[in-house]
């Protein structure tokens, strides 16, 4: 019994194992329509249906590792190996959005405090411009800014330019405002899946010891019905060999001193 049930945790460890990474490979709707199909069949309600991970992953599983699940279990230390290679895979690819997410970022970021320092100089501008056209005694040519100004209409002609360019500016951060939040939230995200993928990880490890422990078992247990001839054998070579006191009466030559007390009593 006890061999049984270190076999079946054993399986259902590397299952469950299986099924957290597939959950965040991105296949939790895998999980989630197969989990309904099941419930339905079985005509139970999806609050009150569990799901049995054994059928529910067994076609990813067996995907993932390149080899059906009967094959998985008499292998654990050869899919422990394959299945670390394929996680260390993903982690690595995960890293590379993690850094494309910051980028992204970084980039948003830097992008609207630029629109945002330049629609600001241009809105400076811009009230100097008004400034200058609302008082009737602005003298002309003008500067405002870097440019020169030879009449009211040509200030008032250039200040319209401006005002476009400070409005496209404020469009612009308005379409970028949730990218920054938005990769904040996708590296979180990954750093999440990067962790989780890095505890199976460490749950993978346990799998070779535990594997080994279970053969130790297996052989002990074998080598029980083994021992009972083995220790029999010196008897069994013994039987049939013929005692050489058997064929004896017991008499013997008489010393000495049984004759003396024959003869003489005590």
């Amino acid at each position: 019994m006890n061999r049984l049930v270190i076999g079946i945790a054993a399986v259902l460890g590397v299952i469950l194992l299986l099924c957290i990474v597939l959950e965040k490979l991105g296949r939790g709707d895998l999980v989630k329509r197969a989990g309904e199909r099941l419930g339905e069949k079985a005509g139970i309600t999806a609050s009150g249906f569990t799901a049995d991970t054994n059928n529910v992953f067994t076609n990813e599983i067996e995907r993932l590792l390149g080899a059906s699940l009967r094959d998985i279990q008499k292998q654990p230390v050869e899919m422990q190996r394959i299945a670390k290679e394929k996680i260390l895979a993903e982690i690595d690819r995960l890293k590379e959005l993690q850094i494309s997410a910051k980028g992204i970022e970084l980039e948003a970021d830097a992008r609207t405090r630029e629109n945002e320092n330049r629609r600001k100089d241009l809105v400076a501008l811009l009230d100097q411009a008004k400034a200058a056209v609302d008082d009737p005694g602005t003298a002309y040519p003008l500067q405002i800014g870097n440019f020169f100004y030879g009449s009211r209409k040509e200030l008032l002609s250039r200040a319209a330019d401006i005002r476009r360019e400070a409005d496209r500016l404020a469009a612009e951060n308005a379409k970028i405002m949730n990218v920054s939040p938005s990769a904040v939230k996708n590296a979180r995200t990954i750093a999440k899946n990067i962790d989780d993928l890095e505890n199976a990880l460490d749950q993978l490890e346990t799998i070779p010891l535990r594997a080994n422990g279970a053969r130790v078992d297996r052989e002990v247990d074998a080598f029980r019905g083994k021992i009972r001839p083995w220790t029999s054998v010196p008897e069994q070579i013994e039987t049939g060999i013929p005692d050489p006191r058997g064929g004896e009466d017991g008499s013997h030559d008489p010393t000495e001193e049984e004759d003396y007390l024959k003869a003489f009593g005590s």
